[in-house]
């Protein structure tokens, strides 16, 4: 189904929503989405491929998990990167529910940080690269 759907967007397309009846889980267990992106210049060049894994439960409502502020940021490798992300439970759940959080950058294989906050110090990101970070939520 989100194949179709993919499949009729047209290529001039920057914003891709899915709609979350979309990836329904009717089995009550955990669905694994895989999504892989490259992108496309007019002129043919081409980025590296970006690949992101969504681990959905059919258990209850996930989390939406934001990373806050723009979607891309430039630094300084001279400089420390911090972000912050915040996780909005659905209404059904207690009030006192956990959250763990994992962060991740591209880069790197170890746990970066297991709260909602992330700070890379300074030198810990090389000029000129992109990195692709991301963060986990889980109740």
């Amino acid at each position: 189904a989100i194949a179709a759907v993919l499949a009729v967007l047209p290529a001039t397309q920057s914003i891709v929503t899915i709609a979350s009846a979309l990836l329904a889980n009717g089995s009550g267990g955990l669905e694994r989405y895989v999504f892989n992106l490259r992108v496309r210049s007019f002129l043919g060049f081409a980025s590296e491929q970006a690949r992101l894994e969504v681990v959905r439960s059919g258990r209850g409502p996930s989390p939406i998990v934001t990373i806050e502020g723009p979607l891309q940021r430039s630094v300084r490798s001279s400089e420390a990167l911090a972000l912050a992300s915040y996780a909005t439970i659905a209404s059904c759940w207690a009030d006192t529910v956990a959250i763990d959080f994992s962060w991740a950058v591209s880069s790197y294989t170890s746990l970066l940080s297991s709260t909602s906050r992330l700070t890379l110090p300074a030198g810990a990101l090389y000029a000129g690269r992109s990195y692709a970070i991301t963060v986990r939520a889980a109740m």
